[in-house]
């Protein structure tokens, strides 16, 4: 995976976590016959067409996505809206990728994220040279799975396990 695509996913799994957990300021209501949505009379016209197709259940969820998108800050929204450019024009091998990297990101502890947090500084701290070093390194004994060093200041955070560990119960 290219460094570009690792910042991206590190981004996008950053923002997840730090967006901010608030009530939404306007409530989800509900008709009692149907127990359908009452969608907010300011979502925009297409979104609101696109929910209309929607099961009640998608149309929740994306209603509740609308709606903390909106509680985020401008410079959130922005940083978001520019990551979501890059990933429109990626090819689609790299977005699925990138998908299953975050869904990885999103099920790990928070001590493994912190780990690979930590070990993207110090790699962000290192120069160019001392970067390159690593690859070289990296290239001529890669480790026995996986793509990362299985040792040293960049050890992964999680560590895969044998096949044989896996199959177990």
């Amino acid at each position: 995976m290219s460094s570009r695509i690792l910042i991206l996913a590190l981004a996008l799994g950053g923002l997840v976590c730090l967006a901010p957990s608030r009530t939404c300021a306007e409530p989800v209501l509900t008709n009692a016959p149907g127990g359908d949505i009452q969608l907010p009379k300011n979502l925009p016209p297409r979104l609101r067409e696109k929910m209309a197709k929607m099961s009640p259940a998608e149309r929740q969820k994306m209603l509740e996505r609308w709606q903390q998108l909106r509680n985020l800050s401008p410079e959130v929204r922005k940083l978001l809206n520019k990551n979501y450019q890059k990933f429109s024009k990626m090819p689609p091998e790299q977005r699925e990728q990138l998908k299953q990297r975050l869904q990885q990101w999103q099920s790990m502890s928070p001590e493994e994220k912190e780990k690979l947090q930590e070990n993207f500084r110090r790699w962000k701290q290192l120069s160019p040279q001392e970067r390159e070093d690593l690859r070289k390194r990296h290239a001529r004994h890669p480790p026995a799975s996986g793509n990362a060093p299985s040792s040293g200041p960049f050890a992964p955070a999680v560590k895969a396990l044998p096949a044989a560990a896996q199959a177990a119960p």
